[in-house]
């Protein structure tokens, strides 16, 4: 029959087992959006990510303000294709384009404010032949349209359009080998905007000038992490050692104050 001391200490060591899973668990990815612009039945650009982001503006006093929204993760988050923004979603050979329709979650908005439209535009590129090469996201905006409890300044009218960073240069691009472009992914990224604004894109996958018949990105497509994720991917196995490090120091504890609470039984029973 186990003693109470070696219950104690299996509990222990499900325990740190339980820590050490789910902190490995929490560097994998989660539930994220799916979109992808299709052109004559082919999909050219494929993104799957969470979307959060901040906007700063000025109000009515002229005081600088800063609103959080998030994309939504539903089928209320849809590709904007010509018809129903300014810059549509399309493909082509040079410069793919994807327009993401949303109302951001993250306002309380009136039932008449329900249609406050948000689009955000990402213009890839390539560099190199169609063959041999790399894609790259070379710009991006934000169109916004105000709500009322955000209280801007008049002088928006209503609406601003946030365009990228002038000095800021994306980590989004991957390599195109035999006209199959890579997949870039990264578990946190960001774009900076004007304005001292940002988008945030977690569990971030996207391919640019693809050929995918399914809204899903190719299982056998390499992926090209980006340079967190690499530094990240590094440090995962001095996890696992320093897990197994310490689970070995448990089992050896545990061991040892059985071992010697046994002996002052022993005596005791003498």
């Amino acid at each position: 029959m186990a003693s109470p001391s070696q219950g104690r200490g299996v509990s222990t060591i499900f325990y740190s087992l339980a820590v050490c899973y789910f902190g490995l668990l929490f560097l994998g990815t989660g539930h994220a959006l799916m979109l992808g612009v299709k052109d004559h039945r082919m999909y050219c650009v494929l993104l799957q990510a969470n979307i959060t982001g901040i906007v700063q503006y000025t109000d009515e006093k002229n005081v600088s303000r800063s609103s959080n929204f998030t994309v939504p993760n539903d089928g209320s988050t849809k590709i904007a294709y010509p018809g129903s923004a300014k810059m549509p979603s399309h493909c082509g050979q040079h410069q793919p384009q994807m327009t993401i329709e949303f109302v951001p979650d993250g306002f309380n908005h009136t039932e008449l404010e329900a249609d406050n439209t948000w689009y955000l535009t990402l213009q890839f590129n390539r560099t190199g032949t169609k063959e041999q090469g790399t894609f790259l996201l070379a710009n991006y905006t934000l169109d916004v349209r105000f709500f009322n409890v955000q209280n801007a300044s008049s002088h928006y009218n209503g609406t601003y359009l946030y365009a990228k960073a002038p000095s800021f240069k994306p980590e989004w691009s991957a390599t195109v080998q035999n006209g199959q472009p890579n997949i870039f992914t990264c578990s946190k990224n960001g774009l900076h905007l004007g304005e001292k604004s940002s988008l945030n894109f977690d569990n971030l996958k996207v391919v640019a000038f693809a050929n995918e018949t399914k809204l899903a990105f190719n299982n056998e497509t390499a992926t090209e992490p980006c340079l967190m994720d690499v530094r990240t991917s590094d440090l995962i196995p001095i996890i696992v050692g320093a897990c197994l490090a310490g689970l070995v120091v448990i089992v050896l504890v545990a061991y040892l104050i059985g071992r010697a609470r046994a002996k002052r039984q022993g005596y005791t029973s003498v």
